[in-house]
C-alpha cells in the first residue's frame, strides 16, 4: 500500500514494511549550505543523481575498503597520497626549478658578457671601432660624443667586464626623452670612455652663455621642466646622478634638454675611483644651483662677486648657511620659493624630483602645453633671434663697409677709388699742367739713431698731421710718405688749368711757415727743419707760370749749377779724347818706322 505522509509519499511491502527514499545532502566545500546530491531508492537500491556533486577532501573518494570509514577519531581523506611521499615530490620539484633557474641566468650572464665585446650590439668599444674627431667621432654617419673616465688602473677588458656588466646593461636600457641615451663604453690603450649621443645645441651651460639666444622665462621653464623629468624617471629607475650640473645637461637640435653623464659614480665606484656617496637629496640641491643659473643666465653664485675658493670655503662651514641671492625679477615668486626648498640646509626638508614635478607644473597658471606649442614658441623666439642677429651683422657691415671706402679714399685718387667700389676697370690718364711737391727733413738720419723707435713713429705722425691739416686748405692732393720723404701734386686728379703752380708754392710756404714753431716730443730744443729741394727749388717753367698768374711772387736765380752727373759724362769725353789721341800717335810711329825699315 502507499500514502502521502509529510513531505512525501511513504510505500509498504507485502510485510508492511515502509519503503522510503533517502536524500544525501552536502556541502560545496566553500559554503555551509546543504545541496541534494543523490537520492537512495530502498525500493529497487538504485542511486540517482540530483545535480550536485559530493565533496570530497582532496578531491577525490575514498577507497572503497578503507579503513577510515569505520576507525573512530580518523578522517577519510579520499584516496589521497601519503604527505612524505608528496612533501618529498614538492622538494624535487622545487629544487629542478631552482637548478633551471640558475643555469638560465648563468647563461644569460655569459651571453651578456659577450655581447660588451662582440657582435653588433657591443657596448665596450676599441680604437678600431672609433675615428676621433676632437672629441666627438662619426659612427655609421652618425655624430656621438665621447667621455673620456679620469686616469686609473682599469685593469683588462674581463674585469671591467665581470664587475659592471649589471650597470652597463641597466644603463643601456634607459630610454626616456629627456636622458641622453648611453650608446657603449670606450675601453682600449687604458683609457676608458663614455660614448652617448651628440646634441648638436651643445650643454645647457653653452647655451646660458650665448648672448645671440635669447630666453624668456617660457623658453627657461621649458627647459627646467626637461630637466625635472629627466631627473625623475633616473630616480625612479634607482640611479643617483652624484655628478648634476648645468655642463652635463645637453640640447638637441629641438631645444629638448637631456641629461647625461649618470651613471658615472656607479662605474667609479667599481673601478675604486669614487671619493663620495652620491645621494637624492644631493642631486635635488645641484638641481636648485642650476635653476639659480637659468634665471639669472650666469655662473653659481656669480652675483656674490667671490673667488671660488671662499665660496667653497663658505659653504663647507656654516653657521651662516651660504646661499646665491637672486632677485625676484628673474622668476615668479613660486619658483624663488621652490628654489630655496631644494637648496635647503636639511638635507631631509629637501622636496623629491616627483613633487618639485607636481610643484613646477603648478607654476604656469593652468596652462597647458604640449611638445608642439613649445616648438612652435621656441621657434618664433628662434626666428625672432635670427632677425636680430642678422640686423645687427648687417649693421656691423655697413659699418665696415664705411671705414674700407673711406680708407681707399685716403689712399687713391676719389675717382679712382670711385670706379673701384663700382667695379670698373680704371683707365690711365694722361695730365699736361701739373706741379710736384717733394721735401724731407734735414738731419732725418742722425735724429733717428739718437732716438727711440716709438720716438721717431710719434715725430713723424705729429709733423705729417700737421702737413695733412695745411693742405687740406689748398688745391693740391697728397700722392703719399716714404720714411721722412713728403710728396704733393697740384693739377691732377683735379684739373686747375694754370692755378697748380701757385697752389703749391703757397702751401709750400704755409709749410715753412708751421714749421718754425714744431717741436719734437723728446728732443724739444732740437730744431726742425725742412728741405724743399733745398729752400724751394722750381723748374723754368714753374717760373714762367708763377710770373704770368701776377700775383707777387718773387724768384731769386741761384746761379748756374753743374749736376754730377753731367760732370761724369765731360770726364769721359775728355778721356775718349785722349785715348784717341794717344791711339794716332803711336800709328804715327809704326808708320815712320816701317818707313825707316824699307
Amino acid at each position: 500500500m502507499q500514502f502521502y505522509g509529510f513531505n512525501q509519499l511513504i510505500r509498504t511491502d507485502s510485510n508492511g514494511n515502509g519503503i522510503s527514499e533517502f536524500v544525501i545532502l552536502d556541502t560545496s566545500g566553500k559554503e555551509w549550505e546543504l545541496r541534494s546530491t543523490y537520492t537512495v531508492d530502498m525500493e529497487t537500491e538504485l542511486l540517482r543523481f540530483r545535480g550536485n556533486p559530493i565533496h570530497f577532501p582532496g578531491g577525490r573518494p575514498t577507497s572503497a575498503d578503507a579503513s577510515c570509514w569505520f576507525a573512530e577519531g580518523k578522517i577519510c581523506r579520499g584516496a589521497g597520497i601519503d604527505p612524505a611521499l608528496a612533501m618529498m615530490v614538492c622538494l624535487a620539484l622545487l629544487i629542478a626549478l631552482l637548478s633551471i633557474n640558475g643555469f638560465a641566468y648563468f647563461i644569460r650572464r655569459r651571453i651578456n658578457k659577450i655581447q660588451l665585446i662582440k657582435g653588433p650590439n657591443r657596448i665596450l668599444l676599441t680604437l678600431e671601432d672609433v675615428t676621433f674627431i676632437n672629441p666627438h667621432f662619426g659612427s655609421k654617419g652618425d655624430w656621438v660624443w665621447l667621455k673620456k673616465f679620469p686616469p686609473g688602473d682599469f685593469g683588462d677588458i674581463k674585469s671591467i667586464e665581470s664587475s659592471a656588466s649589471d650597470v652597463f646593461e641597466m644603463m643601456k636600457d634607459l630610454r626616456h626623452e629627456n636622458v641622453n641615451p648611453l650608446l657603449g663604453f670606450f675601453y682600449d690603450s687604458g683609457m676608458f670612455a663614455i660614448v652617448t649621443e651628440f646634441c648638436s645645441r651643445r650643454s645647457l651651460e653653452d647655451i646660458l652663455t650665448n648672448d645671440d639666444v635669447k630666453l624668456d622665462w617660457m623658453f627657461k621653464s621649458s627647459l627646467l621642466l626637461d630637466l625635472i623629468k629627466g631627473m625623475k624617471y633616473l630616480h625612479h629607475r634607482e640611479f643617483i646622478h652624484g655628478r648634476l650640473k648645468s655642463r652635463n645637461c645637453v640640447v638637441d637640435g629641438r631645444f629638448v634638454l637631456k641629461v647625461t653623464d649618470y651613471g658615472f659614480n656607479d662605474i667609479l665606484e667599481m673601478l675604486r675611483l669614487s671619493e663620495e656617496e652620491p645621494s637624492e637629496e644631493g642631486d635635488v640641491y645641484s638641481f636648485a644651483i642650476i635653476m639659480q643659473e637659468v634665471m639669472v643666465r650666469g655662473a653659481p653664485f656669480c652675483m656674490m662677486d667671490l673667488p671660488a675658493k671662499e665660496i667653497i670655503d663658505r659653504l663647507q662651514k656654516p653657521p651662516p648657511v651660504y646661499r646665491p641671492v637672486v632677485s625676484p625679477e628673474y622668476a615668479p615668486p613660486e619658483c624663488l620659493q621652490l628654489m630655496k626648498q631644494c637648496w635647503a640646509e636639511a638635507a631631509e626638508q629637501r622636496p623629491t624630483f616627483d613633487e618639485i614635478f607636481n610643484q613646477f607644473k603648478t607654476f604656469n597658471k593652468g596652462k597647458k602645453t604640449n611638445i608642439i606649442d613649445s616648438m612652435l614658441r621656441m621657434l618664433e623666439q628662434y626666428s625672432s633671434n635670427l632677425e636680430d642677429l642678422i640686423r645687427e651683422r648687417t649693421e656691423e657691415l655697413e659699418i665696415e663697409k664705411q671705414k674700407t671706402e673711406k680708407l681707399l679714399t685716403q689712399m687713391l685718387p676719389l675717382s679712382v677709388a670711385e670706379s673701384l667700389k663700382k667695379g670698373c676697370t680704371v683707365e690711365p690718364e694722361g695730365f699736361d699742367l701739373v706741379t710736384l711737391y717733394f721735401s724731407d727733413i734735414v738731419g732725418f738720419t742722425t735724429i733717428s739713431a739718437m732716438s727711440e723707435p716709438i720716438e721717431v713713429v710719434d715725430l713723424l705722425n705729429d709733423l705729417y698731421t700737421l702737413f695733412d691739416a695745411i693742405i687740406g686748405s689748398h688745391d693740391v692732393y697728397k700722392v703719399e710718405t716714404i720714411g721722412d720723404a713728403y710728396m704733393v701734386a697740384s693739377g691732377l686728379p683735379k684739373r686747375n688749368g694754370s692755378r697748380h703752380a701757385a697752389e703749391i708754392a703757397n702751401m709750400s710756404l704755409d709749410i715753412l711757415s708751421s714749421v718754425g714753431t714744431f717741436k719734437m716730443r723728446h728732443m724739444p730744443e732740437v730744431p726742425v727743419r725742412i728741405r724743399i729741394a733745398y729752400r724751394i727749388h722750381v723748374s723754368l717753367s714753374t717760373v714762367t707760370i708763377l710770373r704770368t698768374l701776377s700775383e707777387g711772387y718773387e724768384v731769386e736765380l741761384r746761379g748756374r749749377t753743374e749736376l754730377k752727373k753731367k760732370k761724369k759724362k765731360k770726364k769721359k769725353k775728355k778721356k775718349k779724347k785722349k785715348k784717341k789721341k794717344k791711339k794716332k800717335k803711336k800709328k804715327k810711329k809704326k808708320k815712320k818706322k816701317k818707313e825707316e825699315m824699307l
